[in-house]
């Protein structure tokens, strides 16, 4: 795209003779094409280019360097605190590296005493390689078929490129289309834009990641993490906060956070989100600032471009089912939660954080429900008034604004609150029912109805971990002593359990990495009294939904959020099994970081799990319901999601830690085995077999089948997965072991089957098993 049309050099010759008259850095668009002027003084200086398609990340830091006839835009190395270096292209560099890597080349156009002119139309209209992305939300098959580029604007030291691209979908392939609800093969038309935003030549102080706590860094997102030990050099994402007042111990802040709400949100949900984002002020007071956020409305005239200046942020109502989820009937619905956002990775500092929020809102909706409507006669019929769906907006809001302050998504602390304290006003009204809204662990349902607790003190909310968050992150310190006093902080953490922050992991087991449930000291207990609401949210369901604002279609798909929250009910005490606690530790601090879970708790878990989950759940099963949506159907559904109870239980992750644990001290009380597990778990399931007459019913015939099929597909297929993936030898033995023992039960009871369905149910398994090994 070199080619200069004579017409476009007549206008801008014209152009450049005017723009030449002082020194710039500068962008105009003329005759189709972006012409940019660069002055010395913003030669290798670094610069933002961040492009407002992505939901998160897509941006990158880079210089124009000048060589003979023509202008670099080039991308380097970033130096962080400790001196380590983040590097895009280092894995694929050699020794002979000259430092940078060239994105694109430009030729200089025209040169004058001030500036350098060049043509970057390719940069925008274009997929350049290195440059943040037009379809970075896009499915990676479609194919551009029109780009124009219609504004360009100059801001204080920033440019706003923005234009209209239109897509044709025609390539996306099935899965696509069924991944990403693509029904039809219509182009998609969007508007990206880009900002250039010259960087300050000195960064904000930095303050290092510390992964105790739970901030996001240079190379980890909002939402995904791991679980790194390091203590890198790397930078915590902040906003930059400066006390008008330095001596004081609290001051209102030079510039604080200011985040306008569009013009698209509805007025009506506008105080609950303002509301949601100042919940934050005292855990900023808390820090030393006072008046540190402030909500401002968008002007009713304001230029909708606005919106992708860098220079604010904003609260943008809008659809975002592409981001999240997409509608489905028996699937998640909608959900409009998430953030945008543009930081230095030179220092961290957060530069703009736009909250993303639209309606309708059916995830956070059926959360509600399925949770609270026993304890809220407000919830009790579908769709909610707006002083529900006004808290939940208050929420969503809430727990945005803090990815919005640099805050990750994770565990914090949760397994430390008391379970006891769930049920009382007291504390929740001073310690609420966890202790972030960062965390996955949703509305308080372990109140029962009987307690009397107002609804609003059910809904997640900033808690003491925020606080102490933000107090950790922002706090100003004398340099000399930061680091010393960061450190002091963090070991608060040994006497404050819930202040432990643990990113999320696929690797790890245990009851303090559980989300969508209540966590607390007792999962047991926790999980027992969200079945007694989850029962009584069965009794409601149908007058909550068949009416003339909803019908058949609304009570199917909140039958399937009960079965749902059902298994994540049910997960919250497998993850006691096989699990360990996590405190995450310095080197210098003494002790193990991660400790298995007391083999008592472990064996009280599989025995709740026996008796609720395992024993057939046939309150699931009720005719008033399925047969408004179906022939039945009951037995499949049931079977499913005991199914995924039991695969979650059966897990390579979760029989390699049983089988770790069981190596030191088999037979030894103190170690829950998994020749002891595995043994628990068929007497329960193949209870029938023990008995005198031997009778069992189609739901117990399905979760038998699964159990073993479970057991021999890991004989079966353990070699052809990924080595990181496999079973020990010691836990395969097991498993056969295992099986072996339930050839021998099941021959001895074939007798005792009365009926022929049970026979020869029992008798297909007896091939299935010799069929196995």
């Amino acid at each position: 795209m070199r080619t200069m049309l004579s017409a476009f050099l007549v206008v801008y010759l014209a152009f450049a003779n005017d723009a030449a008259q002082a020194e710039s850095f500068r962008a105009d668009l003329q005759g189709g094409r972006i012409v940019l002027s660069i002055s010395s003084e913003y030669f290798n200086r670094d610069m933002l280019v961040w492009n407002s398609g992505s939901q998160h990340r897509d941006q990158r830091l880079v210089q124009w360097r000048r060589s003979e006839g023509r202008v670099d835009l080039v991308t380097h190395p970033i130096d962080t605190i400790d001196g380590p270096i983040v590097d895009p292209g280092a894995r694929l560099r050699r020794t002979n590296s000259v430092g940078f890597d060239v994105i694109e080349r430009f030729p200089i156009v025209r040169e004058d005493d001030y500036n350098v002119m060049i043509d970057v139309s390719e940069l925008f209209l274009e997929e350049v390689p290195g440059m943040p992305s037009a379809t970075s939300s896009l499915p990676e098959s479609v194919v551009a078929t029109h780009a124009e580029i219609d504004t360009v604007k100059n801001v204080q030291d920033r440019i706003i490129v923005s234009g209209v691209f239109t897509f044709s979908t025609s390539s996306l392939s099935q899965s696509e289309r069924r991944l990403r609800r693509f029904h039809d093969v219509a182009p998609i038309t969007i508007r990206t834009a880009w900002n250039i935003v010259v960087l300050p030549d000195s960064p904000m102080t930095a303050r290092a990641f510390d992964p105790r706590m739970g901030f996001m860094k240079l190379s980890t997102g909002p939402h995904f993490g791991t679980d790194w030990l390091d203590f890198t050099g790397d930078p915590i994402h902040r906003w930059r906060l400066e006390k008008q007042d330095p001596q004081a111990a609290v001051s209102n802040p030079i510039r604080p956070i200011v985040f306008y709400i569009d013009n698209k949100t509805p007025d009506r949900w506008r105080p609950w989100i303002r509301e949601g984002i100042l919940s934050w002020l005292p855990a900023f007071e808390a820090a030393g600032f006072s008046n540190a956020i402030e909500v401002r409305e968008m002007s009713a005239d304001a230029d909708p471009s606005i919106l992708w200046n860098s220079e604010y942020s904003f609260v943008r109502w809008d659809d975002w089912s592409a981001e999240r989820y997409s509608e489905s009937r028996r699937g998640r619905g909608r959900h409009r939660g998430s953030i945008g956002m543009m930081f230095d990775p030179r220092s961290g500092e957060i530069l703009k954080a736009d909250i993303l929020m639209g309606g309708p809102n059916e995830i956070a909706r059926d959360m509600y429900f399925v949770r609270l409507a026993p304890l809220d006669t407000r919830a009790q019929r579908i769709p909610f008034p707006d002083a529900v769906m006004g808290e939940i907006y208050k929420f969503i809001a809430a727990h945005e604004a803090g990815h919005a302050f640099g805050l990750v998504d994770g565990n914090f602390g949760e397994f430390a609150y008391p379970a006891e304290l769930a049920r009382s006003q007291d504390w929740l009204e001073e310690m609420g029912h966890t202790p972030s809204i960062m965390s996955y662990a949703r509305h308080n349902y372990l109140v029962q109805p009987e307690d009397g607790i107002p609804p609003e003190l059910l809904v997640q909310r900033v808690g003491p971990m925020d606080r102490y968050s933000i107090r950790w992150g922002y706090s100003v310190f004398d340099p000399a002593e930061e680091a010393e006093r960061l450190e002091e902080m963090v070991r608060e953490q040994e006497s404050l359990a819930w202040y432990r922050f643990n990113r999320y992991s696929s690797s790890l087991i245990g009851p303090d990495r559980t989300n969508e449930v209540v966590d607390n000291n007792d999962p047991i207990e926790s999980t027992r009294l969200g079945l007694l609401n989850l029962r009584r949210v069965i009794e409601l369901m149908p007058a909550a939904t068949l009416h003339e604002d909803g019908g058949n279609a609304l009570l199917e798909h909140m039958y399937f959020e009960v079965l749902r929250h059902w298994t994540n009910l049910m997960l919250h005490p497998l993850s006691m099994i096989g699990g360990v606690t996590t405190h995450q530790k310095s080197g210098a601090q003494p002790g193990p970081i991660y400790t298995p879970v007391d083999a008592s708790f472990q064996r009280n878990a599989l025995l709740f799990l026996n008796e609720n989950a395992f024993q057939t759940p046939t309150w699931l099963d009720d005719d008033d319901i399925l047969l408004r949506f179906g022939p039945r159907g009951g037995i499949a559904n049931i079977n499913d999601v005991q199914g995924r109870v039991l695969g979650s239980l059966l897990s390579t992750r979760r029989i390699n830690a049983l089988a770790e644990f069981s190596l030191p001290a088999e037979g030894n009380d103190d170690v829950y085995s998994l020749s002891e597990m595995l043994r628990d778990l068929r007497s329960s399931i193949w209870l029938e077999i023990y008995r005198r007459r031997v009778v069992v019913d189609p739901y117990r015939q399905g979760l038998q089948g699964t159990h073993i099929r479970i057991l021999i597909n890991h004989i079966e297929q353990n070699n052809s997965r990924m080595e990181a993936d496999r079973l020990s030898n010691y836990a395969i033995a097991s498993i056969v072991s295992d099986l072996d023992e339930l050839k021998d039960e099941i021959e001895s009871a074939i007798p005792k089957a009365s009926d022929r369905i049970s026979r020869a149910h029992l008798n297909r398994t007896l091939d299935e098993l010799a069929a196995s090994h």
